[in-house]
C-alpha cells in the first residue's frame, strides 16, 4: 500500500481519501446526544483537535446545507436562520421547522388555486428539476392566480423557490428556478397533501393512491368521487375544462414522489400522455393516466373507454419500455361535473 501518514494535514476531507487515519466519527453521535450548551475539547497539542473540529464542521455543514441552505441574495448564499436555530434547539434533528410558521399559508393558498400547467412545473421541480420563468420586481397580489410570472416571482420573493441562473433578455430577467433545499421539498409535499385534506373525507390521499397502485378500481372510483364532491366547487367543475381535472389528478399523484417519478404532458410513442408514473424500484408496476371530459353523465363510460384506446393506439408505453418497466396499469378517467368514471386495463 502506498498510503502515507498524515503529518501536518488537518483537513478531514483531504485526509480521508489520501492518508491513514483513525476513525473518530463515533464522536459525532456522542456530541449530538450530549445536549450541552458548550463543549470544551482539552487535549495537548498534536492530539488531533483541529482534525476533529474539521470532521465536525464537514458533518454539520453537509447536513445543515442539505436541509436549510440554498437561498440567494444577490451573489450571497445564505441559510434559513429560523430553521437553523430550531435545528440546534431541537437536539440537531433535521425537520421541516418552517411548516410550523404562518408563512407557509401563502404556499398553501397558491397551490389551491394553481392550474394544471403550474402543477406540471412544480412536480418537475419537486423531483430535482428546474423551471424557466420571467420574474418581475413589481406585481399586484391578485395577479398571482392569473399570471405565471407573477406567481413565480411571489414564490421566489417568499423563499419557496430560489434562482439557479439568471439571463437578461429584452423582456426582463429570465431565471432558472429550483427548490432551495430538502426542507422546502418536504414543505411542498405537506402542502400538496393539505390541499386534498378535509374532515368530511372518508378516505385519505395515501389510501386513494395505494388503490391506484394496487389496481383497486372501485376504491379509486369512490375516492375520486369523494374528492370531487367535497373539495371542488360547482363553479370549478362547470367550466368543463380537461386541464382542471388533469391538475386535480396530478396533484394527487404528486404525493407518490418518494417512490415514483411523475411526468405530465410528455411525448411518448405517437403522442403526449396526460400523466405517467414510473417506479423507482425495479419490479414495481407503472401507471398511465389519461383524463377526458364528457358532455353528459351518459357519455362518461364512452369517454373513459376512449381514454384507454388513446393510451394503447398511441403507444404511450414506449417510454416505460425504454426504462425497463414491464408492467403498466392503464387508467382511463372521464369527468362530467362532479361525476367520474374510471376504467382500468
Amino acid at each position: 500500500m502506498n498510503t502515507a501518514m498524515p503529518v501536518g494535514v488537518e483537513d478531514f476531507a483531504e485526509i480521508r481519501g489520501n492518508y491513514y487515519w483513525v476513525d473518530k466519527t463515533a464522536v459525532i453521535s456522542a456530541f449530538l446526544q450530549d445536549h450541552k450548551k458548550v463543549t470544551l475539547f482539552t487535549r495537548p497539542r498534536r492530539f488531533g483537535k483541529t482534525l476533529m473540529m474539521s470532521m465536525l464542521r464537514y458533518f454539520f455543514d453537509m447536513e445543515i446545507r442539505q436541509w436549510y441552505d440554498g437561498y440567494r441574495f444577490a451573489s450571497h448564499e445564505i441559510y434559513n436562520p429560523w430553521s437553523v436555530v430550531n435545528y440546534f434547539d431541537n437536539g440537531c434533528k433535521p425537520r421541516t421547522y418552517w411548516v410550523n410558521t404562518s408563512g407557509n399559508a401563502i404556499l398553501g393558498e397558491m397551490l389551491r388555486h394553481s392550474r394544471s400547467r403550474v402543477m406540471d412545473k412544480l412536480a418537475q421541480v419537486l423531483q430535482g428539476g428546474s423551471l424557466i420563468s420571467r420574474v418581475r420586481e413589481g406585481f399586484i397580489y391578485s395577479e398571482i392566480y392569473k399570471n405565471e410570472a407573477a406567481l413565480y416571482t411571489m414564490l421566489v420573493t417568499t423563499g419557496y423557490l430560489t434562482t439557479k441562473s439568471v439571463t437578461e433578455t429584452d423582456l426582463g430577467m429570465q431565471v432558472e428556478l429550483i427548490l432551495p433545499n430538502r426542507e422546502l421539498r418536504s414543505l411542498y409535499r405537506i402542502e400538496i397533501l393539505e390541499r386534498y385534506h378535509s374532515d368530511e373525507m372518508d378516505m385519505e390521499v395515501d389510501e386513494l393512491m395505494r388503490a391506484f397502485i394496487e389496481d383497486d378500481i372501485e376504491t379509486v372510483r369512490v375516492g375520486l368521487g369523494q374528492y370531487l364532491e367535497v373539495l371542488t366547487s360547482s363553479f370549478d367543475t362547470a367550466k368543463g375544462k380537461e386541464s382542471f381535472y388533469h391538475g386535480l389528478v396530478l396533484g394527487l399523484v404528486a404525493t407518490l414522489l418518494d417512490e415514483y417519478i411523475i411526468r405530465s404532458n410528455r411525448e411518448s410513442g405517437y403522442g403526449r400522455y396526460d400523466i405517467a408514473v414510473f417506479p423507482k424500484q425495479i419490479g414495481k408496476c407503472g401507471m398511465l393516466i389519461e383524463c377526458k371530459v364528457a358532455e353528459s353523465e351518459e357519455a362518461l363510460a364512452a369517454q373513459a373507454q376512449a381514454a384507454l384506446h388513446q393510451i394503447e393506439t398511441r403507444d404511450y408505453e414506449a417510454e416505460f419500455r425504454a426504462r425497463g418497466v414491464g408492467q403498466v396499469l392503464h387508467y382511463g378517467i372521464a369527468f362530467c361535473g362532479k361525476r367520474v368514471c374510471v376504467l382500468l386495463k
